[in-house]
Protein backbone atom coordinates (compact mmCIF):
# COMPACT_ATOMS: atom_id res chain seq x y z
CA UNK A 1 0.00 0.00 0.00
CA UNK A 2 1.04 3.40 -1.07
CA UNK A 3 1.91 6.19 1.38
CA UNK A 4 -0.81 8.13 -0.13
CA UNK A 5 -3.00 5.27 0.63
CA UNK A 6 -1.91 4.96 4.33
CA UNK A 7 -2.29 8.65 4.91
CA UNK A 8 -5.48 8.93 3.21
CA UNK A 9 -6.99 5.83 5.79
CA UNK A 10 -5.49 8.10 8.79
CA UNK A 11 -7.00 10.99 7.81
CA UNK A 12 -10.45 9.41 7.68
CA UNK A 13 -10.17 7.46 10.79
CA UNK A 14 -9.57 10.83 12.22
CA UNK A 15 -12.12 12.32 10.81
CA UNK A 16 -14.58 9.83 11.79
CA UNK A 17 -13.20 9.97 15.64
CA UNK A 18 -13.76 13.89 15.55
CA UNK A 19 -17.57 13.03 14.45
CA UNK A 20 -18.50 10.14 16.49
CA UNK A 21 -15.89 10.32 19.27
CA UNK A 22 -14.43 13.72 19.66
CA UNK A 23 -14.23 12.93 23.45
CA UNK A 24 -10.84 10.83 22.54
CA UNK A 25 -9.64 14.30 21.62
CA UNK A 26 -11.57 16.98 24.40
CA UNK A 27 -13.01 16.39 27.60
CA UNK A 28 -13.25 17.89 30.76
CA UNK A 29 -13.12 21.77 31.06
CA UNK A 30 -12.35 22.52 27.20
CA UNK A 31 -15.39 19.99 26.20
CA UNK A 32 -17.30 21.89 28.89
CA UNK A 33 -16.67 25.06 27.49
CA UNK A 34 -17.66 24.40 23.68
CA UNK A 35 -20.69 22.15 24.40
CA UNK A 36 -22.26 24.89 27.08
CA UNK A 37 -21.24 27.98 24.18
CA UNK A 38 -23.14 25.30 21.58
CA UNK A 39 -26.30 25.07 23.79
CA UNK A 40 -26.40 28.65 24.61
CA UNK A 41 -26.24 29.26 20.47
CA UNK A 42 -28.89 27.09 20.20
CA UNK A 43 -30.99 28.78 22.82
CA UNK A 44 -30.68 32.03 21.42
CA UNK A 45 -31.60 31.05 17.70
CA UNK A 46 -34.49 29.15 19.37
CA UNK A 47 -35.54 32.21 20.70
CA UNK A 48 -35.73 34.29 17.65
CA UNK A 49 -38.06 31.33 15.64
CA UNK A 50 -40.24 30.17 18.48
CA UNK A 51 -38.66 26.77 18.69
CA UNK A 52 -38.30 24.55 21.30
CA UNK A 53 -35.54 21.61 22.79
CA UNK A 54 -38.92 20.28 25.26
CA UNK A 55 -36.87 17.11 25.96
CA UNK A 56 -33.90 15.35 25.86
CA UNK A 57 -34.24 14.03 22.19
CA UNK A 58 -37.22 16.58 21.04
CA UNK A 59 -37.14 19.83 18.84
CA UNK A 60 -40.68 21.97 17.91
CA UNK A 61 -41.62 25.09 16.66
CA UNK A 62 -44.68 27.53 17.20
CA UNK A 63 -44.85 27.64 20.94
CA UNK A 64 -44.65 31.16 22.34
CA UNK A 65 -42.46 31.72 25.68
CA UNK A 66 -40.57 34.22 26.60
CA UNK A 67 -36.88 34.26 25.14
CA UNK A 68 -35.35 33.33 28.28
CA UNK A 69 -37.31 29.93 28.31
CA UNK A 70 -35.56 28.66 25.35
CA UNK A 71 -32.22 28.91 26.60
CA UNK A 72 -32.83 27.52 29.84
CA UNK A 73 -34.19 24.00 27.77
CA UNK A 74 -30.87 23.03 26.86
CA UNK A 75 -29.17 23.29 29.88
CA UNK A 76 -32.47 21.43 31.61
CA UNK A 77 -31.89 18.78 29.24
CA UNK A 78 -28.29 18.48 29.80
CA UNK A 79 -27.90 18.92 33.21
CA UNK A 80 -30.91 15.92 33.56
CA UNK A 81 -28.64 13.34 31.57
CA UNK A 82 -25.52 14.37 32.96
CA UNK A 83 -26.79 13.58 36.73
CA UNK A 84 -28.36 10.27 35.54
CA UNK A 85 -25.32 9.24 33.65
CA UNK A 86 -23.34 10.22 36.86
CA UNK A 87 -25.36 7.48 38.92
CA UNK A 88 -25.28 4.80 36.65
CA UNK A 89 -21.59 5.29 35.97
CA UNK A 90 -21.65 4.85 39.74
CA UNK A 91 -23.11 1.69 40.01
CA UNK A 92 -21.90 0.15 36.69
CA UNK A 93 -18.17 1.54 36.53
CA UNK A 94 -15.50 -0.28 37.99
CA UNK A 95 -12.93 2.42 38.23
CA UNK A 96 -13.22 6.29 39.62
CA UNK A 97 -14.35 9.22 37.39
CA UNK A 98 -14.48 12.97 36.96
CA UNK A 99 -17.76 15.01 37.33
CA UNK A 100 -16.16 16.83 35.25
CA UNK A 101 -15.54 14.91 32.65
CA UNK A 102 -19.33 13.41 32.69
CA UNK A 103 -20.43 17.11 32.48
CA UNK A 104 -18.29 18.24 29.61
CA UNK A 105 -18.48 15.21 27.78
CA UNK A 106 -22.42 15.13 27.76
CA UNK A 107 -22.39 18.97 27.10
CA UNK A 108 -20.42 18.54 23.59
CA UNK A 109 -22.66 15.67 22.72
CA UNK A 110 -25.15 18.12 21.68
CA UNK A 111 -23.57 19.89 19.73
CA UNK A 112 -25.96 18.56 17.27
CA UNK A 113 -28.77 20.50 18.81
CA UNK A 114 -26.84 24.07 17.84
CA UNK A 115 -27.23 22.34 13.80
CA UNK A 116 -30.87 21.64 14.65
CA UNK A 117 -31.63 24.82 15.54
CA UNK A 118 -29.86 26.57 12.30
CA UNK A 119 -32.12 24.43 10.17
CA UNK A 120 -35.27 26.29 11.24
CA UNK A 121 -33.53 29.92 10.81
CA UNK A 122 -33.67 30.71 7.20
CA UNK A 123 -36.73 32.70 6.24
CA UNK A 124 -38.17 30.63 3.84
CA UNK A 125 -37.95 27.37 6.22
CA UNK A 126 -40.23 29.60 8.69
CA UNK A 127 -42.68 30.81 6.36
CA UNK A 128 -43.24 26.88 5.09
CA UNK A 129 -43.65 26.15 9.01
CA UNK A 130 -45.99 29.00 9.78
CA UNK A 131 -48.04 28.22 6.42
CA UNK A 132 -48.32 24.02 7.74
CA UNK A 133 -49.28 25.15 11.17
CA UNK A 134 -52.12 27.03 9.40
CA UNK A 135 -52.86 24.25 7.12
CA UNK A 136 -53.06 22.00 9.63
CA UNK A 137 -55.53 23.81 11.67
CA UNK A 138 -57.44 24.73 8.36
CA UNK A 139 -57.60 21.11 7.43
CA UNK A 140 -59.26 20.58 10.81
CA UNK A 141 -61.82 22.84 10.43
CA UNK A 142 -62.73 21.96 7.70
CA UNK A 143 -66.47 21.06 6.91
CA UNK A 144 -65.90 18.42 4.19
CA UNK A 145 -64.26 15.25 5.02
CA UNK A 146 -63.05 14.74 1.89
CA UNK A 147 -61.58 18.09 2.29
CA UNK A 148 -59.68 17.61 5.44
CA UNK A 149 -56.38 17.30 4.14
CA UNK A 150 -53.14 19.93 4.71
CA UNK A 151 -52.46 19.36 0.59
CA UNK A 152 -55.24 21.54 -0.09
CA UNK A 153 -53.67 24.44 1.65
CA UNK A 154 -49.98 24.02 1.48
CA UNK A 155 -48.29 24.12 -1.40
CA UNK A 156 -45.63 20.53 -2.61
CA UNK A 157 -42.63 23.07 -2.54
CA UNK A 158 -43.40 23.72 0.79
CA UNK A 159 -43.75 20.55 2.08
CA UNK A 160 -40.89 19.22 0.57
CA UNK A 161 -38.95 21.88 2.34
CA UNK A 162 -40.71 21.52 5.60
CA UNK A 163 -39.56 17.38 4.65
CA UNK A 164 -35.86 17.81 4.71
CA UNK A 165 -35.62 19.69 7.79
CA UNK A 166 -37.32 17.03 9.47
CA UNK A 167 -34.82 14.64 7.72
CA UNK A 168 -32.06 16.91 8.78
CA UNK A 169 -33.29 16.90 12.57
CA UNK A 170 -33.71 13.37 12.86
CA UNK A 171 -30.54 12.65 11.22
CA UNK A 172 -28.80 14.93 14.07
CA UNK A 173 -30.96 13.07 17.17
CA UNK A 174 -29.51 10.44 16.04
CA UNK A 175 -25.73 11.55 15.93
CA UNK A 176 -26.62 13.53 18.76
CA UNK A 177 -27.40 9.61 20.72
CA UNK A 178 -24.40 8.28 19.48
CA UNK A 179 -22.49 11.19 20.73
CA UNK A 180 -24.17 10.77 24.14
CA UNK A 181 -23.51 7.28 24.35
CA UNK A 182 -19.58 7.56 23.37
CA UNK A 183 -19.72 10.43 26.24
CA UNK A 184 -21.20 8.27 28.67
CA UNK A 185 -18.57 5.44 27.88
CA UNK A 186 -15.26 7.55 27.63
CA UNK A 187 -16.31 9.14 30.81
CA UNK A 188 -17.65 6.90 32.87
CA UNK A 189 -14.94 4.30 31.76
CA UNK A 190 -17.74 1.45 31.36
CA UNK A 191 -18.67 -0.81 27.88
CA UNK A 192 -20.45 -4.05 26.93
CA UNK A 193 -23.86 -5.11 26.94
CA UNK A 194 -24.70 -3.82 30.22
CA UNK A 195 -24.03 -0.58 29.54
CA UNK A 196 -25.83 -0.27 26.14
CA UNK A 197 -28.77 -1.26 27.79
CA UNK A 198 -28.28 0.91 30.83
CA UNK A 199 -27.48 3.69 28.55
CA UNK A 200 -30.97 3.36 26.90
CA UNK A 201 -32.85 2.72 30.24
CA UNK A 202 -31.09 6.41 31.42
CA UNK A 203 -32.42 7.78 28.19
CA UNK A 204 -35.90 6.50 28.89
CA UNK A 205 -35.98 7.87 32.33
CA UNK A 206 -33.94 11.55 31.41
CA UNK A 207 -36.86 12.10 28.32
CA UNK A 208 -39.41 11.67 31.12
CA UNK A 209 -37.98 13.74 33.66
CA UNK A 210 -37.12 16.42 31.52
CA UNK A 211 -40.78 16.55 29.91
CA UNK A 212 -42.44 16.93 33.70
CA UNK A 213 -39.40 19.92 34.27
CA UNK A 214 -40.14 21.31 31.28
CA UNK A 215 -43.42 21.02 30.99
CA UNK A 216 -43.67 22.74 34.54
CA UNK A 217 -41.57 25.57 33.35
CA UNK A 218 -43.98 26.33 30.12
CA UNK A 219 -46.69 26.08 32.77
CA UNK A 220 -45.27 28.82 34.91
CA UNK A 221 -44.29 30.66 32.20
CA UNK A 222 -47.65 30.29 30.19
CA UNK A 223 -50.32 30.55 32.75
Amino acid sequence: MSNEAVMGRAEGKRLSTWVFNPFYYIAGGQALVAGVVAMLLAGVLNAVTLSHFDGVLDFHTGLVTPWWVSMLEGPVNWLVMSALFLAGGKLLSTSRFRVLDVLGTQALARVPTLIMALTVMPPPVRLANARLAQAAMAAQSAQSPAANSVFQFIAPAELAMVGGVVLVVLMMVAWMVVLMYRAFAVSCNVSGGKAIGLFFALMVAGEIVSKVLLGLLYYATLN
